[in-house]
């Protein structure tokens, strides 16, 4: 899909920066089209892109006992429904959740309607007070200048290929365009310091448009395929269920004409805080094993046993059981259980596997909540 959006699409010469705000925007909102369902040749319709527009309600206070199940329910009962994201529980406000309903687009009147229904309905005996979702209007944000910098756009570089073998593995074939700028013909470091080759301190704000263009592409790259915004240095978890399925993005913004003082070790300083943000996020958390437990994580021989235990029926006490998986009868449990052993095994692996899922959510410290 990326590959498709790129060639239908002149974005050789389009740069993450302030200059090309409203190519970027339009390029994020042909992406959401397209995971909403369009074809690359649709996105040069008006017509056509109706078609897969949407409108959404917000709720911005959600009961912590409303799960997303109960809203997708209540949801679904509306014609064009799609969705339902819901945001992590804030501490701060009683645990309290955010939610965004979306639906097929509708005129206004519509969803000022669908707002009074979800208004007159309550949740778990909890008041619901939605809300109609505006449209994004401003997708793109601006980050620090000295991402404009080219020795800054070196180090970033080289942190998006570690992103992209983070996100796609060694193998990945966007690695191989950039290996040419990946090798140092220069001390970066007298660079940043501001050395040049006749060791006379020196300093200017220099771009490196070439280079630009291989990073950026890899930065667009990375937000829509992934949902990770590297200026932002934020990966956006479960934007997939958001009006919007492609959001904000961060991007360069107007250079400087002038600077403060001692810029050299500010621009180190911006450039090593960066390559921490990168590197913290590519260390993996890890929850222990005692988190794991407290927050109900399964051990599969013990549900093996509870589901064999669920699926005993003990027709005459003492003296008859029965299988409810096949109705043979028995004459004591311990039959019963070597009979499922042997005949349902598969029905125990099915166990087993949803046994380990749900561990592997349990243990994923950005499953979605």
């Amino acid at each position: 899909m990326y590959k498709e959006i790129m060639e239908k699409r002149t974005f050789e010469t389009t740069l993450v920066d302030y200059q090309h705000n409203e190519l970027l925007s339009q390029f994020l909102d042909d992406f959401s089209l397209l995971l909403e369902g369009a074809k690359p040749e649709e996105l040069e319709d008006g017509e056509a892109r109706k078609k897969y527009a949407t409108s959404s309600i917000f709720i911005p206070n959600l009961h912590p006992s409303v799960d997303k199940f109960m809203v997708e329910e209540y949801a679904s009962n509306h014609p064009g429904f799609l969705r339902v994201a819901m945001s992590e529980a804030q501490p701060d406000k009683g645990f309290k959740r955010r939610a965004w309903i979306t639906y097929k687009q509708m005129d206004q009147d519509s969803l000022r309607k669908l707002c009074w229904d979800y208004n007159a309905h309550k949740f778990n005996g909890q008041e619901t007070k939605a809300i109609v979702n505006k449209e994004m209007n401003n997708r793109i944000r601006y980050s620090q200048f000295w991402f404009c910098h080219a020795t800054a756009a070196k180090s970033d570089l080289k942190n998006v290929a570690k992103l992209l073998s983070y996100f796609e593995g060694e193998d990945c074939p966007m690695l191989d365009s950039m290996k040419e700028y990946l090798i140092e013909e220069t001390n970066e470091e007298e660079q940043v310091l501001g050395v040049n080759e006749q060791g006379i301190p020196d300093f200017e704000f220099t771009q490196d448009t070439e280079l630009l263009k291989v990073l950026d592409k890899i930065i667009l790259y990375l937000r829509v395929v992934h949902s990770f915004d590297y200026y932002g240095a934020t990966e956006y978890i479960g934007e997939d269920d958001m009006p919007q399925k492609v959001g904000i993005m961060f991007s360069r913004p107007t250079p400087p004409s002038t600077f403060a003082e001692c810029p050299r070790e500010i621009l180190r300083e911006f450039i090593e805080a960066q390559r921490t943000r990168i590197d913290t996020f590519l260390e993996k958390p890890v929850i222990s094993d005692s988190e794991q437990k407290q927050l109900g994580k399964r051990n599969a021989e013990e549900e093996v046993e509870n589901f064999i235990y669920q699926h005993t029926f003990e027709k005459k006490p003492g003296e008859k059981y029965v299988c409810k998986l096949t109705k043979k009868r028995f004459t004591a449990p311990e039959f019963v259980r070597k009979h499922i052993f042997n005949r349902c095994g598969d029905k125990l692996d099915e166990v087993r596997t949803e046994v380990e899922f749900f561990n592997n959510y349990v243990a994923d410290p950005k499953r979605p909540m």
